[in-house]
């Protein structure tokens, strides 16, 4: 492997701590903390909200596209260059970004859903 540019190396560490917090963040959806979060994650938003769904097949697609990248340049010798890193890292964040904004709002339904439950007070009376 041929030396990096300081750029690339930059990339590279960007890139390696958002594929490492879009991970974190699919181990907890998962509720797994050994081994690739992705099938954990998977099933367990199956019969949740179509967004979720979506969030996580779309950090799945990004996750394998950045792993190609590092592949490519530690297997092959290809360093696809500072831009293709740098974007595949942008991507990675706006993932967890938009997981992290569909966790709230269920979070945010569910409080809605109990607080009106418990409005409704015992006997049927609004407190």
């Amino acid at each position: 492997m041929t030396a990096l540019s300081t750029e690339t190396s930059t990339a590279i560490g960007r890139m390696s701590v958002a594929a490492a917090e879009l991970e974190e963040l699919l181990a907890w959806i998962g509720g797994t903390a050994a081994g690739d979060p992705l099938p954990a994650a998977r099933a367990a938003v199956r019969r949740g909200p179509d967004d979720l769904v979506h969030a996580v097949e779309a950090a799945t697609t990004q996750l394998t596209i950045a792993r190609s990248y590092l592949r490519r340049l530690v297997r092959d010798g290809i360093d696809p260059g500072p831009a293709a890193f740098a974007d595949a890292a942008g991507m990675l964040a706006r993932c967890h970004g938009w997981m992290l904004t569909l966790i709230e709002s269920v979070h945010e339904d569910d409080l809605a859903a109990s607080m009106a439950g418990a409005a409704e007070g015992v006997g049927g009376r609004r407190l």
